[in-house]
């Protein structure tokens, strides 16, 4: 998944209601990369759910926000943690 937006104009991932918190299951990361940068995440049950990734898997997220989500903004969707 790659989202690129600017400061100006961010990506913003959302439901279609764009209303209230857990209107849609989150973003799941799983294996590969993924880059979201300028990209707001909003009324998810899960922000990011971090699934099974590899050490040549290339994560990254920047000046993001995650916002109202009913669960954490992001934690693994996997029993574990983060390193």
């Amino acid at each position: 998944m790659h989202t690129v937006g600017t400061d100006a104009e961010p990506v913003i991932l959302t439901s279609y209601a764009d209303s209230a918190p857990g209107e849609w299951e989150g973003i799941l990361l799983q294996g590969g990369s993924a880059n979201l940068d300028y990209t707001i995440v909003r009324n998810s049950e899960d922000g990011i759910l971090v699934g099974a990734l590899d050490p040549s898997d290339n994560v990254q997220i920047a000046n993001s926000v995650l916002q109202s989500q009913i669960s954490a903004a992001v934690h693994p969707a996997v029993e574990g943690s983060f390193a």
